[in-house]
């Protein structure tokens, strides 16, 4: 297999909403060589000792943090780094010159970034943070970045590398941070946009269980309360309604096609349509490339939602085998276009994570994520609704009796 194709397949990219410390100081745990760092604060004493303990063990640790009360010493002892043979560069003034550019970097291969302060006030925010598995040109250019931004304030300091690691050298650096901007912003409207159809498609396929699972009994409730309220006019014209409304949905529902999965089928379905969308997205591709890209991806995502394991493994299959379309940042090399091209991605992806923000706080989503088991959850609704049904077959009966 080409090598570029092989990296972009082994390439994995997530994104995380909830427990965002949790999984950072689980992926700096798993450091071996180096860590480099560059955020505005970093006052979680927790995430501190996972540094600490990575220093001891002989990992490099380097940070870039910017000159602010929440970073000051004694209270944060970031000295115990340099201890251990590591660096913390502090910088600018903690008024204007923090680093909105955040990254982690661990063994040249992983990559943390997004929106998240890693900071004991950022938990409980609506945050996020981009991880990318298996990116080392990524890892390197931003490394590339760290090591001009400690120059430019520790001039006498070293240049930290990597062992065997060599940083790329560009003709043109700004053109070359733009495009890189371009690429991380690329990688986050990918993980955004996944999210987005994930949730939607929880909340269809368990709109899709419920309908199977209970419709019938549904049905027959609203129609004995139809019968129920018939000398009532308006709570008659009201169950005559909702009748109407879900016996419409009802039937849509049962027209739909939905492939039954084992949990494993389900988890490999999921793994194969985001490696797949990495490599069809049509928002992160060159404009000679989005018709083809968009075909592919509503392609791929009408089979993901219907479960068809077949069809996006097929999908998938076919992109690996060389149909891969060229991202903006691999095909602009303008400034003004760049530009254009990062606002225009950046603004989409606040559209989607304000999206995801209110599907995650609608209470349909929250009663539909707070369900550990969906067989136990429709087995004690249905006895629920058996129960209501009885009562109601029992009181229509007496009414239609009186009314006789």
């Amino acid at each position: 297999m080409n090598p570029a194709k092989e990296y972009i397949l082994n390439m994995q990219i997530e994104a995380v909403f909830e427990n965002i410390t949790d999984h950072i100081k689980s992926e700096i745990s798993k450091a071996q060589k180096s860590v480099f760092i560059a955020d505005a604060w970093i006052d979680d004493k927790d995430l501190l000792k996972v540094l600490i303990t990575k220093a001891k063990a002989g990992c490099k640790i380097l940070l870039i943090i910017s000159e602010d009360c929440y970073n000051k010493t004694p209270r944060i002892p970031y000295g115990l780094l340099e201890k251990y043979h590591s660096k913390c560069y502090i910088i600018g003034s903690g008024e204007k010159e923090l680093i909105y550019n955040k990254f982690y970097i661990i063994d040249y291969s992983t990559v943390i970034t997004g929106t998240y302060d890693r900071s004991n006030n950022a938990e409980g925010k609506f945050e996020n943070i981009i991880i990318n598995y298996n990116d080392p040109d990524l890892a390197v250019q931003l490394i590339s970045s760290f090591n001009k931004i400690s120059r430019h304030y520790y001039q006498a300091d070293p240049d930290f590398r990597a062992e065997n690691k060599q940083l790329t050298n560009w003709d043109d650096p700004e053109i070359a941070a733009l495009q890189l901007e371009v690429k991380i912003l690329e990688n986050q409207l990918n993980v955004f946009e996944n999210e987005r159809i994930e949730i939607e498609k929880l909340l269809a396929d368990f709109h899709h269980k419920h309908a199977i699972e209970l419709g019938d009994i549904i049905l027959e409730i609203l129609k004995l309360r139809e019968l129920k309220y018939r000398k009532y006019t308006k709570k008659h014209e009201e169950a005559k309604e909702d009748y109407k409304q879900y016996s419409k949905q009802f039937d849509a529902e049962k027209e739909k096609t939905r492939f039954e999965l084992a949990d494993e089928e389900m988890i490999e379905l999921k793994k194969r349509f985001r490696k797949a969308t990495f490599l069809c997205h049509p928002d992160k591709v060159g404009d000679e490339f989005k018709e083809a890209a968009q075909n592919i991806f509503v392609e791929l995502k009408a089979a993901y939602e219907t479960n068809d394991l077949k069809k996006v493994t097929e999908i998938l299959n076919n992109l690996e085998k060389g149909n891969f379309f060229k991202s903006i940042s691999d095909t602009i090399s303008e400034k003004n276009k760049l530009l254009a091209a990062g606002s225009k991605l950046h603004n989409q992806i606040k559209t989607l994570e304000i999206e995801i923000i209110k599907i995650k706080l609608s209470e349909t989503f929250k009663t539909i994520n707070n369900i550990d088991n969906w067989g136990v959850y429709f087995k004690k609704t249905k006895e629920i609704l058996e129960q209501e049904l009885q009562e109601l077959r029992a009181e229509t009966d007496q009414l239609l009796l009186q009314s006789d």
